[in-house]
């Protein structure tokens, strides 16, 4: 389940750093259709299912989070001096 919830964070910061705030839903939808398609396969029961799903949602939400802010003062930092005194953004 660690390796679950990591690489739905570090998947949900790489789409924070390239795309807007939409591309959560469909790569929500991806993620949670492939977890439950697994959950099915191996027998878990569906309790542990939707705990390992929540954990998928969260995660991925939360990388999107840090990778945005990540994004967003990457920018700011590339900006000449004068552009972010004069406060034209």
């Amino acid at each position: 389940m660690l390796n679950l919830s990591t690489v739905s964070t570090l998947l949900g910061a790489a789409f924070g750093l390239r795309f807007g705030v939409f591309i959560l839903v469909p790569v929500m939808a991806l993620e949670l259709g492939i977890v439950a398609v697994n959950g099915f396969a191996i027998g878990e029961s569906a309790g542990r299912l939707a705990i390992v799903m929540s954990l998928v949602a969260t995660s991925v939400q939360l990388g999107y989070l840090g990778g945005s802010i990540v994004g967003f003062l990457g920018d700011r930092a590339s900006m000449p001096t004068s552009a972010r005194m004069s406060g034209s953004v």
